[in-house]
Formats: C-alpha cells, sequence, structure tokens
C-alpha cells in the first residue's frame, strides 16, 4: 500500500524515508532539542526507529 500524499501550492505532506535521515539528524538530533528526550542518539538507533511502523494514540 502507498502512503497517501498530501500536495498544495506550497506544500508537500509526505512519509519520511531513509533519504530523509540527514536532514532529520542536522535538525533534529542536536544537545538542545534532546536534552529531555535522552539526549543525542547514534545515527543506528535512530534509523532503527524509522523501521518501526507507526502506532495512533487512542483518542
Amino acid at each position: 500500500m502507498t502512503a497517501p500524499v498530501l500536495t498544495t501550492e506550497r506544500l508537500v505532506l509526505r512519509q519520511t524515508g531513509e533519504d530523509d535521515l540527514d536532514a532529520h539528524m542536522a535538525l533534529f538530533n542536536t544537545p538542545a532539542v534532546t536534552q529531555h528526550l535522552g539526549g543525542v542518539q547514534s545515527r543506528a538507533r535512530i534509523a532503527g526507529g524509522w523501521a518501526m511502523p507507526t502506532k495512533r494514540c487512542a483518542p
């Protein structure tokens, strides 16, 4: 099944993929961002988490 993609004139919302890992590491895996989330994580740990299926939270 293909993940849905929402496109407007200014925005494309899509599921993240392996090609997004470098940008994710640069933006979000910094000491300032992760200080309350267990600290900076290794690339392997972040990549491994992306392989897990997403879960929806119960309302």
